[in-house]
C-alpha cells in the first residue's frame, strides 16, 4: 500500500484491512508517520512524534489495535 491508497481509509477501514490480514500494524504506522512528514513542513501541527514499537493484533474487543492516532495537546 502507498501514502495515496492509506488516505482512503478512515480507523475503520484501516481497522477492517488489519483484521482481514491485509495491512499490518507496523506498516500503517510508517504509512502514517510518512504522510504526517510529506505534510507537517507547511502544517506545523506535530510537534513530536513517538517512536513507540507497534505491536498487537486487532480481536474482537479491541477495535482499533494498531490503527495510528495523533494525539493533540498531549502535554497540556
Amino acid at each position: 500500500m502507498n501514502i495515496s491508497e492509506y488516505t482512503n481509509f478512515d480507523a475503520l477501514g484501516l481497522a477492517a484491512l488489519m483484521a482481514q490480514g491485509e495491512l499490518t500494524a507496523a506498516e500503517a504506522a510508517n504509512l502514517a508517520r510518512s504522510a504526517t512528514e510529506s505534510v507537517n513542513g507547511t502544517l506545523n501541527a506535530v510537534v513530536a512524534m513517538l517512536d513507540e514499537p507497534v505491536s498487537g493484533t486487532p480481536g474482537a474487543d479491541a477495535r482499533f489495535t494498531g490503527v495510528p492516532t495523533l494525539l493533540k495537546d498531549l502535554g497540556a
